[in-house]
């Protein structure tokens, strides 16, 4: 669609997804802004740049929008990732997409490993494993007798070539799945039992409240925390 409307309205666009509990409770829609007016211009934002992969295989992969991932952090601690699956192999797969289609964000397995392994080495709260067993999530916890207000969870945070940082609320990295369970809103791409593509996939619930700006004239991402309920 913006490769069509570009010539009228210029080759940008942006989305603000909402909460997912916002969304099930009012079942209000997110905002789409195409063109030049897709671009704020009281909101400053982040910027990463797209990355080239001419050597993506076959549709989808080469149309989608490929970002340097650097590093993630948990609770302030930065991990160090395999860098060559944060890189393109000689046949175009691996790589970081971003992706709104994409619910939870997608990495492979040793990547996801060792972020799951860093947050459950910072939460103090009991494992509900019958949970894990039934959703087939990789890391929940059952908050039962805690307030929501009490509820203390580690930071994560995306790192991003050029040094821009995407840092996560709680609400973006963990799913009430119970009234009184959570569990890690992140895969273990192995789920797909696919292995050609990117490594990993930027979902959208790790999007909501923010404002995402695809400014494909510059070609960078832009991106800022942003309550998505009032924007527009």
């Amino acid at each position: 669609m913006p490769s069509q409307l570009s010539p009228l309205i210029g080759d940008k666009f942006a989305y603000c997804l909402q909460s997912k509990l916002l969304f099930d409770d009012q079942n209000k829609s997110s905002k789409m802004v195409l063109g030049d007016k897709a671009v704020p211009k009281d909101i400053p934002l982040n910027h990463t740049r797209f990355l080239n992969n001419s050597r993506a295989p076959f549709y989808p992969y080469s149309d989608f929008y490929y970002i340097g991932l650097k590093r993630v952090s948990v609770g302030g601690k930065r991990l160090k990732l395999p860098s060559k699956l944060l890189r393109f192999d000689t046949k175009g797969n691996g790589g970081t997409i971003i992706d709104s289609g994409t619910s939870f964000t997608l990495f492979p397995e040793t990547i996801y490993n060792q972020i799951a392994g860093e947050f459950a080495s910072q939460i103090g709260y009991r494992r509900a494993r019958e949970v894990e067993a039934i959703t087939g999530l990789g890391l929940c916890y059952n908050f039962s007798g805690v307030e929501n207000t009490n509820i203390q969870l580690p930071e994560f945070s995306f790192h991003f070539k050029g040094g821009s940082d995407m840092v996560l609320p709680d609400e973006n990295c963990f799913v009430q799945v119970s009234s009184d369970s959570l569990c890690l809103a992140m895969l273990n791409s192995s789920v797909l039992d696919n292995a050609t593509g990117p490594s990993v996939i930027l979902g959208n619930y790790q999007q909501q409240n923010f404002y995402i700006l695809y400014d494909r004239e510059k070609n960078r991402l832009g991106f800022t925390q942003q309550s998505c309920q009032t924007f527009g």
